[in-house]
């Protein structure tokens, strides 16, 4: 029954994420001219699970759904032949369960960029940067 409660909480969650707010406007403007990406972690998945931005500056916000322990975020960007590169941004520090973390700001180039928690863990989703 805990399991059934916990798969529709998190159905929930992807319906509020993905049908009341497309990817592209999980992005909003913060002063400056910083834009904020929100992402929801919830047990083994993180939402959205692709993103369409255009290239600028960004503070990814990340909030802690339901998973008993810290997650992080590590986003990389993707090279020409495939492979993940290097850290491009990571949360200040691991957001606990009910708690909210952000990056510091992060420029974005076009192109393609990944991101997961390795705590969590999370499977690879992408950042296409245009």
């Amino acid at each position: 029954m805990k399991r059934v409660l916990f798969s529709l909480r998190s159905f929930a969650l992807f319906l509020f994420v993905f049908l009341l707010g497309a990817p592209s406007q999980m992005a909003h403007a913060d002063h400056d001219g910083i834009r904020v990406v929100e992402l929801v972690q919830t047990p083994g998945a993180a939402f959205p699970q692709r993103l369409h931005l255009a290239a600028g500056h960004y503070i990814f916000r990340v909030s802690n759904h339901g998973v008993d322990h810290a997650v992080s975020l590590r986003l990389s960007r993707i090279e020409g032949d495939g492979s993940v590169g290097p850290l491009v941004a990571t949360l200040v520090q691991p957001v606990l369960s009910g708690q909210v973390g952000e990056t510091y700001v992060v420029a974005l180039s076009p192109g393609r960029y990944t991101y997961r928690s390795a705590e969590n863990p999370t499977p690879h989703y992408f950042v296409d940067v245009e």
